[in-house]
């Protein structure tokens, strides 16, 4: 009985390690497919995306579950999350307006 329980405690223990080990993981990898899917989006390459790009972007992270993109989608609320991620207005949204969306 204290083999049985000892292995579940030992297993429970390694679950609960690789869980903990996984979430960043799985957060930083997140991150980095959306930065690769900003790469792609961004068409005329000047590391912002304008209201096309950005429905391309959310598009392609729709496509892999990232974030709130599906979401985004299947509502079709581009024109709204664009806004809202465009914080000064400037008709383009940056790396670093994207990145302070998804905070």
């Amino acid at each position: 009985m204290n083999t049985k329980r000892s292995f579940a405690t030992r297993l429970a223990s390694a679950t609960a390690l690789w869980m903990a080990l996984a979430l960043p993981a799985t957060a930083t990898s997140e991150r980095a497919q959306a930065q690769a899917n900003f790469l792609k989006a961004d068409a005329n390459q000047d590391k912002q995306l304008d209201f096309a790009e950005f429905k391309t972007f959310v598009n392609l992270n729709a496509d892999q579950g990232l974030g709130r993109a599906p979401r985004i989608r299947r509502f079709g609320m581009y024109s709204r999350a664009f806004n809202m991620t465009d914080e000064n207005g400037d008709g383009v949204v940056s790396k670093q307006e994207i990145e302070a969306q998804a905070q």
